[in-house]
């Protein structure tokens, strides 16, 4: 969703950078995203305004990371848009001291319908799944929400804030444009 040929000019992400995935030892993320007041730091870090909306994506949606997020974040009265997997969520219990998990503190729950585990592929004679499906279907959904978000913006103000490829003869100098039309809700450097 961010920074992304088509994608919105006006999607501000959140880089927690030790949850990012080019950390060593690789299990680092894993502790850091059960670390409980992470994500309430994460959020504390973020200019948050009433009304501003959070997208929050995890599959169990049971880490202390994002449960934190959207429970700093509503108190600074965000709205929480919470993709997960509600089925698979409902079989686990939170690792968070409240007990709550992201389908159980978001405004809205998007469901992705995968298969618990996420692997959704049983092959013969193996007991573990493959096949992960939260990626491409989360794109997806993601995808989907900014083309919808972006037809109702041009409906209601004949425009809406989206990347053009840089890779077009004109690209460079629209996004320039385009920045500094938007430039008091872009929350990163260009």
């Amino acid at each position: 969703m961010y920074y992304r040929a088509g994608g919105m000019l006006t999607i501000n992400a959140i880089f927690g950078r030790e949850v990012m995935l080019d950390r060593s030892p690789i299990t680092f993320t894993s502790d850091m995203e059960r670390l409980e007041g992470y994500g309430t730091r994460l959020a504390n870090s973020v200019n948050f305004k009433p009304n501003d909306v959070l997208i929050l994506h995890s599959v169990s949606g049971r880490n202390p990371v994002i449960v934190d997020l959207a429970i700093a974040a509503k108190k600074k009265g965000v709205r929480i848009v919470g993709l997960t997997n509600v089925s698979y969520s409902k079989t686990v219990t939170s690792r968070h001291s409240s007990g709550k998990r992201l389908f159980e503190l978001a405004d809205i729950v998007i469901d992705n319908h995968g298969d618990v585990g996420d692997a959704s592929c049983q092959l013969a004679g193996a007991p573990q799944k493959v096949g992960p499906t939260s990626t491409v279907v989360g794109a997806a959904i993601l995808n989907a929400i900014i083309v919808e978000v972006s037809q109702r913006l041009v409906d209601t103000t004949g425009e809406a804030p989206v990347f053009y490829s840089a890779n077009l003869d004109d690209g460079d100098e629209r996004n320039r444009q385009l920045v500094k039309e938007y430039q008091e809700m872009i929350h990163y450097d260009f």
